[in-house]
């Protein structure tokens, strides 16, 4: 991370507008550590890459404190290491990403002035110059124009008339809270102040819990995965062609099957993607795959 941070202040032109500064580090940031967008955020990979960096990162609730996120060194003199934490008490997955991606652009741009860096909640104006640097560092880094452009012709849909459907997408496919992502399409010009005001009203939790499950409450999603879970019972997930029985994980079982069914790959094939021999395969799922055992 020291050598990371380091290339990364050394590029940037000090001379230019702090915003300027967050958004030109996020597009190096990405380059350096392989995560540049192409079709989707990058909320899923974005946690294990920090901490392959050597970057600790915690995510716990703090029910009776203000404090949103905040980054800070721990360890021993000479081996610091810089801590990114976010709260999770009232947040969700989406707002989070923004939180760790807004206390990277600190750790990066201002650990090495102060001890620590803190971001309360309800304090989002980000007037302050390093505030501001680091906000538009988190909204460059998962929601450049690229990928809001991307989201928009795959699905449809146009900014001068966005509905409730299609900003739960645009939330889906950039992993970021909808104030970050119009927030980010404001900026790219892509939409006008008036539009941001009146689609940040929208109220999209029911079709984005349709779209991804880093939606859902912890209780919807365990009662999801009971669900999932009681598709295929424990004696029709176990291989038969390994020489230790294994439990294949019923998503998996899910893709291989539905692959067969839509004739992308063999009956042969999906036997062996599931480590079972043909016949075990149609015995098992022959109603779902729509043949006869």
């Amino acid at each position: 991370w020291k050598a990371l941070f380091e290339q990364i202040r050394t590029r940037i032109d000090k001379q230019t507008s702090p915003s300027e500064q967050g958004r030109f580090a996020a597009r190096l940031f990405a380059s350096m550590r392989n995560l540049t967008h192409g079709a989707r955020g990058i909320g899923r990979p974005f946690r294990d890459n920090l901490r392959l960096t050597g970057l600790l990162v915690i995510e716990t609730p703090a029910p009776k404190s203000k404090i949103e996120g905040c980054s800070f060194y721990v360890g021993n003199s000479g081996s610091e290491v810089p801590c990114l934490f976010a709260n999770t008490y009232g947040s969700d997955w989406f707002r989070r990403n923004v939180v760790i991606a807004h206390e990277l652009g600190h750790a990066i741009f201002d650990l090495d002035s102060q001890t620590a860096s803190v971001d309360y909640r309800g304090e989002e104006e980000y007037r302050e110059l390093q505030e501001r640097r680091a906000q538009t560092f988190a909204q460059e880094l998962f929601a450049p124009v690229e990928v809001l452009r991307h989201v928009q012709n795959t699905s449809g849909f146009t900014w001068d008339d966005l509905r409730p459907r299609d900003l739960a997408l645009i939330v889906a496919h950039t992993d970021v809270s909808a104030t970050t992502a119009l927030s980010s399409a404001f900026q790219a010009g892509l939409i006008t102040a008036d539009q941001m005001q009146k689609y940040r009203q929208f109220s999209i939790s029911d079709e984005l819990k349709q779209l991804t499950p880093h939606a859902l409450s912890t209780r919807e999603f365990l009662e999801q995965a009971i669900r999932e879970q009681s598709i295929w019972p424990a004696n029709k997930r176990t291989t038969n062609l390994t020489s230790r029985r294994l439990r294949l994980p019923v998503s998996y079982i899910n893709k291989v099957l539905s692959a067969a069914k839509t004739q992308e790959i063999s009956l042969g094939k999906a036997a062996e993607m599931l480590m079972m021999d043909p016949k075990t395969v149609l015995e098992r799922f022959s109603d779902y795959l729509g043949v006869t055992a």
